[in-house]
Protein backbone atom coordinates (compact mmCIF):
# COMPACT_ATOMS: atom_id res chain seq x y z
CA UNK A 1 0.00 0.00 0.00
CA UNK A 2 2.72 2.64 0.74
CA UNK A 3 4.89 2.49 -2.16
CA UNK A 4 1.79 2.55 -4.24
CA UNK A 5 0.57 5.73 -3.13
CA UNK A 6 3.88 7.02 -2.54
CA UNK A 7 4.55 6.40 -6.27
CA UNK A 8 0.77 8.58 -7.17
CA UNK A 9 2.11 10.91 -4.86
CA UNK A 10 5.86 11.35 -5.84
CA UNK A 11 4.03 11.99 -9.57
CA UNK A 12 2.61 15.05 -8.22
CA UNK A 13 6.33 16.51 -7.74
CA UNK A 14 7.19 16.45 -11.98
CA UNK A 15 2.86 17.32 -12.66
CA UNK A 16 3.12 20.59 -10.50
CA UNK A 17 6.00 21.73 -12.41
CA UNK A 18 3.94 20.78 -15.44
CA UNK A 19 1.04 22.52 -14.45
CA UNK A 20 2.90 25.80 -13.72
CA UNK A 21 5.09 25.61 -17.58
CA UNK A 22 1.41 25.68 -18.89
CA UNK A 23 0.77 28.40 -16.73
CA UNK A 24 3.59 30.43 -17.82
CA UNK A 25 3.33 30.17 -21.30
CA UNK A 26 0.06 32.43 -20.95
CA UNK A 27 2.99 35.35 -19.83
CA UNK A 28 6.28 35.73 -21.23
CA UNK A 29 8.02 32.07 -22.18
CA UNK A 30 11.37 32.96 -22.33
CA UNK A 31 11.37 33.96 -18.06
CA UNK A 32 9.73 30.04 -17.61
CA UNK A 33 13.19 28.71 -16.38
CA UNK A 34 13.28 31.15 -13.96
CA UNK A 35 10.32 30.77 -12.63
CA UNK A 36 10.32 27.24 -12.81
CA UNK A 37 13.60 27.83 -10.45
CA UNK A 38 11.74 30.02 -8.71
CA UNK A 39 9.25 27.61 -7.89
CA UNK A 40 11.39 24.62 -6.89
CA UNK A 41 13.18 26.87 -4.37
CA UNK A 42 9.75 26.75 -1.95
CA UNK A 43 10.44 23.16 -1.81
CA UNK A 44 13.86 23.55 -0.31
CA UNK A 45 12.12 26.06 2.07
CA UNK A 46 9.70 23.18 3.08
CA UNK A 47 13.34 21.13 3.33
CA UNK A 48 14.82 23.53 5.74
CA UNK A 49 12.05 22.82 8.05
CA UNK A 50 11.18 19.35 7.37
CA UNK A 51 13.79 16.87 8.26
CA UNK A 52 14.52 18.87 11.30
CA UNK A 53 11.58 19.32 12.60
CA UNK A 54 11.05 15.32 11.64
CA UNK A 55 13.76 14.59 13.57
CA UNK A 56 12.19 16.52 16.75
CA UNK A 57 9.24 14.80 16.82
CA UNK A 58 10.74 11.39 16.43
CA UNK A 59 12.98 11.71 19.57
CA UNK A 60 10.27 13.50 21.41
CA UNK A 61 7.13 11.77 20.67
CA UNK A 62 7.78 8.24 18.03
CA UNK A 63 7.00 7.46 14.54
CA UNK A 64 3.09 7.85 14.60
CA UNK A 65 3.24 11.35 15.77
CA UNK A 66 5.60 11.79 12.02
CA UNK A 67 3.16 9.95 9.97
CA UNK A 68 0.32 11.98 11.37
CA UNK A 69 1.78 15.31 11.09
CA UNK A 70 2.20 14.35 7.56
CA UNK A 71 -0.89 12.99 6.87
CA UNK A 72 -1.92 16.80 7.97
CA UNK A 73 0.50 18.00 5.57
CA UNK A 74 -0.89 16.21 2.68
CA UNK A 75 -4.41 17.04 4.20
CA UNK A 76 -3.67 21.39 3.64
CA UNK A 77 -2.09 20.26 0.14
CA UNK A 78 -5.56 18.38 -1.35
CA UNK A 79 -7.73 21.54 0.39
CA UNK A 80 -4.91 23.76 -1.59
CA UNK A 81 -5.40 22.49 -5.10
CA UNK A 82 -9.21 21.97 -5.07
CA UNK A 83 -9.68 25.69 -3.96
CA UNK A 84 -7.03 27.56 -5.75
CA UNK A 85 -5.89 25.71 -8.73
CA UNK A 86 -8.04 26.22 -11.42
CA UNK A 87 -7.87 23.97 -14.34
CA UNK A 88 -5.74 25.48 -17.22
CA UNK A 89 -7.45 25.70 -20.62
CA UNK A 90 -5.59 23.98 -23.24
CA UNK A 91 -3.45 26.34 -25.52
CA UNK A 92 -5.63 26.78 -28.23
CA UNK A 93 -4.33 25.71 -32.45
CA UNK A 94 -1.96 27.96 -34.32
CA UNK A 95 -3.08 30.42 -36.80
CA UNK A 96 -2.32 29.83 -40.48
CA UNK A 97 -0.17 31.74 -40.70
CA UNK A 98 1.69 31.84 -37.20
CA UNK A 99 5.08 30.22 -37.09
CA UNK A 100 5.76 26.67 -36.58
CA UNK A 101 6.39 25.38 -32.82
CA UNK A 102 9.78 24.07 -32.01
CA UNK A 103 10.55 20.87 -32.89
CA UNK A 104 10.94 17.74 -30.46
CA UNK A 105 14.23 16.53 -29.78
CA UNK A 106 14.56 13.17 -31.23
CA UNK A 107 13.06 10.34 -29.33
CA UNK A 108 16.82 8.75 -28.77
CA UNK A 109 18.28 12.15 -27.37
CA UNK A 110 15.30 12.36 -25.35
CA UNK A 111 15.97 8.75 -23.45
CA UNK A 112 19.60 9.21 -23.63
CA UNK A 113 19.11 12.69 -21.20
CA UNK A 114 16.20 10.86 -19.04
CA UNK A 115 18.38 8.02 -18.45
CA UNK A 116 21.06 10.41 -17.25
CA UNK A 117 18.98 12.22 -15.22
CA UNK A 118 17.41 9.56 -13.53
CA UNK A 119 20.97 7.99 -12.59
CA UNK A 120 22.35 11.38 -10.65
CA UNK A 121 18.48 11.59 -9.11
CA UNK A 122 19.34 7.96 -7.97
CA UNK A 123 22.60 8.85 -6.07
CA UNK A 124 20.88 11.84 -4.58
CA UNK A 125 18.04 9.48 -2.89
CA UNK A 126 20.33 7.46 -1.83
CA UNK A 127 22.40 9.97 -0.48
CA UNK A 128 19.25 11.28 1.30
CA UNK A 129 17.95 7.95 2.90
CA UNK A 130 21.61 6.91 4.25
CA UNK A 131 22.11 10.00 5.84
CA UNK A 132 20.48 9.21 8.96
CA UNK A 133 22.64 6.63 9.44
CA UNK A 134 25.33 7.51 7.81
CA UNK A 135 25.36 10.41 10.60
CA UNK A 136 24.87 8.52 13.20
CA UNK A 137 26.45 5.15 12.62
CA UNK A 138 29.54 5.88 10.66
CA UNK A 139 30.00 9.39 11.64
CA UNK A 140 29.47 9.49 15.58
CA UNK A 141 26.40 11.91 15.56
CA UNK A 142 22.66 11.31 15.80
CA UNK A 143 19.46 11.63 13.89
CA UNK A 144 19.24 14.90 15.00
CA UNK A 145 22.59 15.51 13.40
CA UNK A 146 21.35 14.13 10.30
CA UNK A 147 17.95 16.33 10.09
CA UNK A 148 20.28 19.78 10.42
CA UNK A 149 23.07 18.69 7.66
CA UNK A 150 19.31 17.85 5.25
CA UNK A 151 18.13 21.30 5.98
CA UNK A 152 21.48 23.04 5.90
CA UNK A 153 21.43 21.87 2.24
CA UNK A 154 18.15 22.98 1.39
CA UNK A 155 19.06 26.55 2.82
CA UNK A 156 21.88 26.69 0.70
CA UNK A 157 20.17 25.36 -2.00
CA UNK A 158 17.68 28.41 -2.31
CA UNK A 159 20.23 31.00 -3.44
CA UNK A 160 21.82 28.60 -5.23
CA UNK A 161 18.84 28.21 -6.79
CA UNK A 162 17.95 31.65 -7.59
CA UNK A 163 21.25 32.07 -8.57
CA UNK A 164 21.37 29.72 -11.34
CA UNK A 165 17.93 30.78 -12.82
CA UNK A 166 19.14 34.29 -12.87
CA UNK A 167 21.85 32.44 -14.93
CA UNK A 168 19.72 30.62 -17.32
CA UNK A 169 18.17 33.82 -18.51
CA UNK A 170 21.87 34.57 -19.76
CA UNK A 171 23.12 31.58 -21.23
CA UNK A 172 22.36 28.00 -22.37
CA UNK A 173 21.29 25.28 -19.46
CA UNK A 174 23.28 22.16 -20.25
CA UNK A 175 27.11 23.48 -19.28
CA UNK A 176 25.30 25.15 -15.83
CA UNK A 177 23.69 21.30 -15.48
CA UNK A 178 26.94 19.86 -16.16
CA UNK A 179 28.59 21.94 -13.74
CA UNK A 180 26.26 20.71 -11.49
CA UNK A 181 26.93 17.34 -12.10
CA UNK A 182 30.28 18.15 -11.44
CA UNK A 183 29.35 19.43 -8.14
CA UNK A 184 27.47 16.22 -7.20
CA UNK A 185 30.62 14.14 -8.26
CA UNK A 186 32.73 16.50 -5.93
CA UNK A 187 30.31 15.82 -2.69
CA UNK A 188 30.26 12.27 -3.07
CA UNK A 189 33.92 11.96 -2.88
CA UNK A 190 34.37 14.30 0.00
CA UNK A 191 31.09 12.51 1.69
CA UNK A 192 33.09 9.22 1.34
CA UNK A 193 36.16 10.60 2.89
CA UNK A 194 34.48 12.29 5.36
CA UNK A 195 35.82 11.66 9.55
CA UNK A 196 32.91 13.95 10.85
CA UNK A 197 29.81 15.38 11.14
CA UNK A 198 31.89 19.08 10.50
CA UNK A 199 32.81 17.72 7.56
CA UNK A 200 29.69 16.30 6.04
CA UNK A 201 27.72 19.51 6.95
CA UNK A 202 30.70 21.90 5.30
CA UNK A 203 30.00 19.81 1.71
CA UNK A 204 26.67 20.94 1.83
CA UNK A 205 28.08 23.62 -0.59
CA UNK A 206 28.40 21.09 -3.20
CA UNK A 207 25.73 18.89 -2.80
CA UNK A 208 23.18 22.20 -2.41
CA UNK A 209 24.83 23.20 -5.90
CA UNK A 210 24.64 19.69 -7.45
CA UNK A 211 20.55 19.54 -6.45
CA UNK A 212 19.58 22.96 -7.37
CA UNK A 213 21.58 22.95 -11.03
CA UNK A 214 20.28 19.21 -11.95
CA UNK A 215 16.89 19.73 -9.84
CA UNK A 216 15.96 23.19 -10.81
CA UNK A 217 17.47 23.62 -14.55
CA UNK A 218 16.80 19.72 -15.54
CA UNK A 219 12.85 20.39 -15.45
CA UNK A 220 13.20 22.95 -17.71
CA UNK A 221 15.48 21.60 -20.06
CA UNK A 222 13.77 18.56 -20.19
CA UNK A 223 10.40 20.91 -21.47
CA UNK A 224 12.60 22.72 -23.77
CA UNK A 225 13.09 19.27 -25.50
CA UNK A 226 9.25 18.76 -25.73
CA UNK A 227 7.91 21.96 -26.59
CA UNK A 228 4.42 20.26 -27.43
Amino acid sequence: ITVTLYAISGALFPQSFAYARQVLEHGDPARAAMAISGLRTLFSVAWVAGPPVAALILAEYGFTQIYAFAAVMYLIAVVVVIVGLPEVAAPPPPADDAPAPAAAAPRRVIWLILTGFTAVQVSMTLGVQAMPLFASNELGGSVRDAGLILGLCAALEIPLMLGFGWLSARMPLRPLILAGVLAGIAYQAVATSAGSVGVLAAAQILNAAFIAAVSGLGISYVQDLMPA
